[in-house]
């Protein structure tokens, strides 16, 4: 069997939905005898939700998966997987699909880097009103900034890694009755008096503090934002297909990390509830000094009513 023709492709054709529409095809010829007639390149490939026979005479193999093909003297058929690589070679099969494969990547992945060039505006003013708007990213960051003001940045990153690990529960150390401790010590041979002395006992749970592990700046800002404007203006045809791809998967989740950002953001007004903040206070380590009753001293103040009015200030 002859090798794939170096050839000036075809056009890629629009995928069909239907066998009806292979079939219809003025070349189209099923079954072909594929011994007089070397396979060109591959012009499309189909999925079906019923099987279909493969357009080879020496196959016929029922299949929802396959492929059109072009042969050498232009004629078309319809081929699987398999009946491709058992029928015209494994090598000369593979290389007229990678081809396709490649050239097909290259048209959705253009088609994409089109689609989102013509909503740029549109994702950047999402962008900004996200950053911009009331209890938004911009807001949420200065949540951070009056938390770390008050009780010590060293504080609020372990509120982060709580939310992270969902260790969040609030202990207190209870001693316990000498009739508890006498019991315990009783049922458990070598225990020290010291340990049978006192117990943890969970007093409540914090809201997580979600937004601290957004980076709203890396995400919003420099991922998005910032290279949005020269995104805007490429010439997407010219560009290496690595380099394009790569500015399509940068921008084409934009909307799930836009809902992840205002999720991290709405955590942050649910962690300033007045009673979740007491919790906190109730959390903080009494060998940090200070930092329990600043908390409860903050709550109280004008800046804690600020910032619940969602200015980013």
């Amino acid at each position: 069997m002859s090798a794939v023709l170096a050839e000036a492709p075809a056009a890629l054709l629009k995928r069909p939905q239907t066998f009806d529409e292979i079939q219809g095809r003025e070349r189209f010829t099923a079954p072909l005898d594929h011994a007089a007639h070397a396979l060109r390149e591959v012009l499309t490939d189909y999925h079906f939700p019923k099987e279909v026979p493969c357009g080879l005479k020496s196959c016929r193999q029922p299949h929802k998966h396959g492929y059109l093909v072009l042969t050498e003297d232009g004629a078309e058929t319809n081929i699987g997987q398999q009946c491709g690589k058992t029928h015209f070679g494994e090598e000369v099969f593979s290389l007229a699909r990678s081809d396709y494969t490649r050239r097909r990547e290259r048209e959705e992945l253009v088609a994409r880097a089109q689609q989102l060039q013509v909503t740029a505006a549109d994702i950047g003013r999402s962008i900004t009103d996200l950053i911009q708007r009331p209890y938004g990213a911009k807001w949420a960051m200065r949540v951070t900034q009056e938390l770390e003001s008050v009780i010590g940045a060293g504080l609020v990153d372990s509120l982060r890694v709580s939310t992270l690990t969902d260790e969040l529960a609030v202990l207190t150390t209870r001693r316990r009755s000498d009739d508890e401790i006498e019991n315990i010590m009783a049922a458990n041979r070598g225990l020290s008096r010291e340990r049978a002395t006192y117990e943890d006992q969970v007093i409540g749970r914090l809201l997580p503090a979600t937004w601290l592990g957004f980076d709203f700046r890396q995400r919003l800002v420099v991922d998005l934002q910032g290279p949005l404007g020269s995104f805007r203006t490429m010439t997407v045809l010219d560009m290496p297909s690595p380099r394009l791809k790569a500015e399509v998967k940068r921008f084409d989740g934009y909307e799930k990390t836009l809902e992840s950002a205002a999720e991290a953001a709405a955590s942050a007004l649910r962690f300033l509830n007045a009673e979740n903040l007491a919790m906190v206070a109730l959390w903080i380590p009494s060998h940090v000094k200070g930092a329990s009753a600043a908390l409860r001293e903050w709550v109280d103040g004008k800046e804690y009513r600020s910032l619940l009015q969602g200015a980013p200030k």
